[in-house]
């Protein structure tokens, strides 16, 4: 007899049956439920991507647009801190414009000229007079120079990877209080730097902060002199004359004792005989005399 045949048991049939009946069961009350499951997974990882993909492009448009601020050279503050309060919290965004606009307000107390003020590349002064700042303007731009590094020590202050923007907002801190007159806070900001820079692996930007601080106070700020001030360029008093007349050198004397260029000095035209006058120093007589010979 076949051994196939020896191995066929009673019932086996209907217990296969019941088996696959189980199964069916299961699928009846567990499909669903593992469908939705799947589902959701699905949706989770979707979602999550889409809102990885939509992070990416924000910050994408962050720097684009940052950078388009500050790509002219000559960057709005406003524009600026604008820039930082739409995108806070997107990469580095809001503190790389924060710090540029500290760098505005700080350039602005040491030159002594309104931000995006019209420069006169003859003098080097502002065309409109106004852009020139006073005391109470300059104490201005670096009180607010001072706040908005404050807050960008704030927002990095034991961030990972944000070491090298403490350490320059902790310099640029130091900046303004030292403009202020507060030398020894600058000193501990300048300090704060330093460590900063330690503890991010910039040990360059250390000594530089260090250095920063031993100078502290040795640096003073003050407004540009107005045009009134300013001595006047070689050249430039000559430029007024009309032209033609010859350059004028040496000592002269009044008009009319002597030609435009001579060489002729005070004391010589003092010891200059009278126009008329005979050379021996006697006065000849004149022709309406009668008694001339």
């Amino acid at each position: 007899m076949d051994d196939r045949q020896t191995q066929i048991r009673s019932g086996a049939g209907l217990e296969e049956s019941r088996l696959n009946e189980d199964f069916i069961e299961f699928l009846k009350k567990w499909s669903t439920p593992v469908l939705w499951l799947i589902v959701i997974v699905g949706a989770a990882w979707w979602g999550l991507r889409y809102l990885k993909e939509q992070r990416i492009t924000k910050r994408d448009n962050a720097f684009a647009t940052l950078n388009e601020a500050v790509s002219g050279g000559n960057p709005s503050p406003s524009s600026l801190r604008t820039i930082a309060a739409d995108y806070s919290g997107v990469g580095s965004v809001s503190e790389l414009a924060l710090l540029q606009t500290v760098d505005i307000y700080l350039a602005a107390a040491i030159t002594g000229v309104e931000p995006g003020a019209e420069i006169d590349p003859l003098t080097g002064v502002p065309s409109n007079e106004t852009d020139l700042l006073d005391g109470e303007q300059i104490t201005s731009y670096l009180s607010q120079a001072r706040d908005l590094s404050r807050g960008v020590i704030d927002s990095t202050a034991g961030v990972a990877g944000r070491e090298l923007l403490n350490h320059q907002a902790w310099m640029r801190l130091g900046a303004a209080q030292e403009g202020l007159g507060s030398i020894e806070d600058a000193k501990a900001s300048y300090g704060r730097a330093a460590d900063a820079a330690r503890g991010g692996g910039y040990p360059a930007l250390a000594a530089v902060a260090d250095a920063r601080a031993a100078a502290a106070g040795s640096v003073t700020l003050g407004s540009l002199p107005s045009r009134d001030e300013l001595a006047s360029l070689p050249g430039e008093e000559q430029a007024d004359l009309p032209t033609g007349l010859p350059a004028v050198t040496g000592n002269t004397g009044s008009a009319g004792d002597s030609e435009p260029g001579s060489d002729v000095g005070e004391e010589q035209l003092g010891d200059a005989p009278a126009a008329g006058a005979d050379p021996e120093g006697e006065t000849p007589p004149s022709a309406e005399d009668p008694e001339t010979p």
